[in-house]
């Protein structure tokens, strides 16, 4: 499974649904299920669909 890995603040955001959205400045080729990962912890957090 590949993964995202967001800064601790944001992280927390996403997970708890304040923030659906996870806006890269560059475009990814990965589709499918991703875990979410916060950055400094290496565990993955929860998994999403990437679209």
């Amino acid at each position: 499974m590949d993964g995202l890995i967001i800064k601790p603040k944001w992280a927390d955001m996403v997970l708890s649904g304040f923030k659906p959205w996870e806006i890269r400045g560059s475009r990814t080729h990965k589709r499918g299920t991703i875990g979410i990962i916060k950055s400094g912890s290496g565990l993955v957090l929860s998994r999403a669909a990437a679209a």
